[in-house]
């Protein structure tokens, strides 16, 4: 009898055991939390801390009982009309405002969301290529900087770097500008400034801007930006070396500019 009862407590035990390791959560009486708690494994453990859901379910962070990340499982949202998969996709912000928002339906790879003034993750500029990359949605605007995969058995791949929404409305226009910034001083414009000195400006009307613009505006005191294919704010511009072709030898000709700013040609002789 009393062999019976020393394995009645010995497979008791082991199946205590085997509930635990099968059925465990990391977690204390009421959430509560102590001193020195934490989720995952210590020092001891020397293993691999796995993260997991091993359903089809998304995984969520939050702090401040606010949701702020978002692991998407295996799934297919709508996204600006395209219905597009977002395995694994992974959506970072303060909070999940609808269910068309990062963090809560990530669009990329990796979505950052803002909710600054106009919290809106704004999608009208989401093509279903943007997947392999990086989207920011905050103020109303969108941009995704990453792959876009093309056809054909040589896979060819471009890196792309893509903005949106306003082209030259009252909200817009939405630029690409490229900064450069130096130790803030509170100076008005340039390297110490705020907003740095600016390098170059793309507008969305396909306006490219050599200087800096930005300088140029707070002077004015009102916008300025390129209005050319090509327009450069100041300086000089300088050509190294011209295309590879014939050289006219019959007249010399020289590259001018008349007292209206036009580019023109003059021969030597004229």
């Amino acid at each position: 009898m009393r062999t019976k009862n020393m394995m009645r407590h010995l497979a008791w035990g082991v199946l205590g055991l085997v509930t635990q390791q099968v059925f465990s959560q990391v977690t204390q009486d009421n959430n509560n939390g102590g001193f020195g708690s934490f989720v995952g494994w210590n020092a001891g453990a020397n293993q691999v801390l796995e993260v997991k859901n091993e359903a089809n379910q998304p995984i969520d962070f939050y702090t401040n009982a606010i949701q702020r990340m978002r692991l998407n499982p295996t799934q297919n949202n709508t996204i600006n009309g395209f219905s597009v998969p977002t395995d694994g996709f992974l959506g970072l912000g303060p909070n999940a405002l609808a269910t068309n928002t990062a963090p809560l339906v990530p669009w990329t790879r990796l979505h950052l969301h803002d909710n600054v003034l106009t919290g809106n993750a704004i999608a009208n500029g989401f093509r279903p290529w943007m997947r392999n990359g990086i989207t920011m949605t905050g103020h109303g605007d969108q941009m995704y900087v990453g792959h876009l995969y093309g056809p054909g058995p040589q896979d060819p791949t471009d890196a792309i770097f893509q903005w949106s929404d306003n082209g030259g409305d009252l909200n817009g226009p939405d630029l690409m500008r490229f900064v450069f910034t130096g130790q803030f001083s509170g100076a008005a414009s340039g390297v110490n400034s705020l907003f740095g000195r600016e390098i170059m400006q793309l507008h969305p009307q396909g306006f490219v801007g050599l200087g800096d613009f930005n300088a140029a505006s707070v002077a004015l005191g009102s916008l300025v930006s390129p209005t050319e294919r090509l327009d450069v704010l100041d300086g000089r511009a300088r050509i190294r070396q011209l295309p590879t072709e014939l050289e006219m030898d019959s007249v010399d000709q020289f590259v001018v500019v008349n007292a209206n700013g036009v580019l023109g040609w003059r021969n030597a002789n004229a």
